[in-house]
Parts: C-alpha cells; structure tokens; sequence
C-alpha cells in the first residue's frame, strides 16, 4: 500500500504569519514549524531559479528523518526552453542541489506551461533526458498513461508500472520509478 502524505506548496508566505505560524517566529523556523505540522512541503523556489546546494542542505538539516520534500522542476526548462534542448539545462538544475537531500528527497514536479498543448512525445523527451540524472536517486523516469480495459470498469497502465492513483482534474500524473516518485505535470 502507498504512503500518504499531507503537506504543503511551499511554506514561505508572509500572510501566515501571526494565523498558520505563531506571532514572533522567525522566518528562517517557518520550515522546521511546518514540518513539525505536516509530513511533505514542496520546494517552490525551485521553479523560479536554480537554489544553492547550501539551502537544500539546510532543507534537509531542518526537517525530521522521516519527512518528504517535493522539488519543482525549473520553469527555464518547462516554459522558456519548452522542454526543447534541455540537457544542459537539466544537468545544472540537479546539480544545484535537490539530489543533496537525499533520503528525504520525494517527488520531482514538472509544471507544464498552460500555453503549451500536449505532446506525447515532447514530454517523453523530459523524462527521458531527466532518467539518467533522476536515477541517482533510484528514479527512472517514464510516462504512464491509463487505458479503458473493456467494459469492466478496470484501467490498464501503460508505460511505467505505478501505484499511484489517477489524478482529477486537468492534473496529469506521470509516474517516475514507482510510486512516491511521480513527476507530475498540470
């Protein structure tokens, strides 16, 4: 059975204050409170700009053994490269640090531009550029995609074997390794 996790898209957020985080708190324990709270966060930043290996390590140094923290893949290889020519892009964005969490490393997530229409194969591009680098940590990445098998109600994967759920919605769920690893698209 596959682990739950509640959590949160980022934790830096100056409206919290004084509500979510008690008056007072530092903002440089608004990591470490939140986790105390919620078992996964997701890195938000990440998609803005590449991060500093120095503040994945304190990441990781600030969150208990057993927690979770989700990365965002980078906007540049997304929506201003769009997902074209991007070793090198990938290569510096995993060099920038997520792989220095180490265990507690959960989820890469890839946001599709909105302006971008679906490509099968473009996509295929990313996880097949990202597997190699994505199977440091264990990953190796693949999309999935699920077909109606016949009349009985059953859906049968394709690709990468997961256990993940389908999504709702106009999320779409792209496994990577299997399940705790997806990558996910929206």
């Amino acid at each position: 059975m596959g682990l739950i996790r509640v959590g949160i898209s980022g934790w830096s957020y100056r409206s919290w204050r004084g509500d979510f985080y008690p008056t007072g708190l530092a903002q440089r324990l608004e990591l470490a409170y939140a986790a105390e709270r919620m078992s996964s966060v997701e890195i938000n930043g990440s998609f803005y700009s590449l991060q500093r290996p120095t503040s994945y390590e304190r990441w990781r140094d600030a969150t208990p053994p057993d927690f979770e923290l989700a990365v965002k893949g980078g906007r540049y290889i997304t929506h201003l490269k769009r997902q074209a020519g991007i070793e090198t892009a990938l290569a510096n964005f995993f060099a920038s640090g997520p792989l220095l969490l180490g265990e507690k490393l959960g989820p890469v997530l890839w946001q599709l531009p909105a302006t971008l229409a679906f490509d099968a194969p473009l996509l295929g591009g990313l996880l097949r550029a990202a597997s190699p680098l994505d199977a440091r940590r264990g990953g190796a990445c693949g999309p999935a995609r699920r077909q109606a098998a016949g009349r009985t109600g059953q859906h049968q994967r394709t690709g990468q074997a997961t256990d993940s759920p389908r999504p709702r919605g106009p999320t779409r769920q792209l496994p990577c390794g299997g399940g705790r690893k997806a990558l996910a698209a929206s």
